[in-house]
């Protein structure tokens, strides 16, 4: 199902009785965009309650259950795993979901993604780091690994989301490898 005219400068989190007006629409709704940097698709995504989530954190999604839970290095959901990157009104908005939540993460198009270690050179692959924070691949890793997400270019680790945004392409990722 497609989202018609929907808003995704709203800000970050929305709330369930917020969603049932009409707020945002229903987890697993997709929206599609294009800008000036090119196509975007963003789907909706059910938060849980009690967590702060910040813009361009890296989410694994629960096709099951239109859950989203901040990817980590070793991610709950198996092979196949879908991920995208939480959107938020502003590249340094944190919100703190207060019960069942919802919100959009970018699922394809260029992205803005928090990073955990320095990303030094455009067109590297990606994968988990801790809190939905990314890292570049490396063989022998840890870390479990998302197809379809590379840098389009680099950045700095930061230690509060006010920095650390990295330029990604998200092309549908999903997790095609467990850590080794």
């Amino acid at each position: 199902m497609f989202a018609i005219g929907a808003q995704l400068n709203r800000g970050a989190v929305v709330t369930k009785d917020d969603m049932k007006k009409g707020v945002i629409p229903g987890a697993g709704n997709v929206f599609s965009s294009a800008d000036a940097n090119g196509s975007k698709e963003y789907v909706v995504v059910k938060l849980a309650g009690s967590v702060t989530y910040l813009n361009g954190q890296a989410v694994v999604l629960d096709g099951a259950t239109g859950m989203a839970v901040v990817g980590t290095t070793n991610p709950a959901l198996g092979i196949g795993g879908r991920c995208g990157v939480l959107v938020f009104a502003s590249a340094t908005a944190t919100s703190t979901a207060v019960g069942t939540c919802f919100a959009w993460a970018q699922i394809y198009g260029r992205a803005l993604a928090l990073v955990s270690a320095s990303v030094t050179q455009a067109g590297q692959a990606l994968m988990f780091g801790v809190d939905g924070r990314l890292v570049a691949a490396a063989a022998g890793s840890a870390s479990a690994m998302p197809g379809g997400m590379v840098s389009i270019g680099t950045a700095t680790a930061g230690g509060t989301n006010s920095n650390g945004l990295l330029a990604v392409m998200l092309s549908y990722p999903k997790l095609n490898s467990w850590p080794a």
